[in-house]
């Protein structure tokens, strides 16, 4: 959390992929972008037809948020 401002000011898409509830109990994220979980993949994927316009640069460094780090890490190996 320390490093979210920098890495947005160095050009990170900072994709946020917790539910409501947990953002609404622990707060926002400002400048992130929400994406459920079980969407992310094709959301982000350039080949896809349902890709945010955001996630146009296959080479932008994508810092995913989760809310212990479990469903984050497993989504930046996928």
């Amino acid at each position: 959390p320390s490093d979210l401002e920098r890495e947005m000011a160095a050009g990170a898409l900072v994709v946020d992929t917790r539910p409501v509830d947990q953002r609404n109990r622990d707060g926002e994220l400002p400048g992130a972008v929400v994406i459920d979980r079980n969407v992310l993949e094709w959301r982000l994927d350039p080949s896809s037809s349902h890709r945010l316009p955001i996630a146009d640069d296959p080479a932008r460094r994508i810092v995913i948020v989760c809310n212990e780090g479990y469903s984050s890490s497993l989504a930046a190996h996928t």
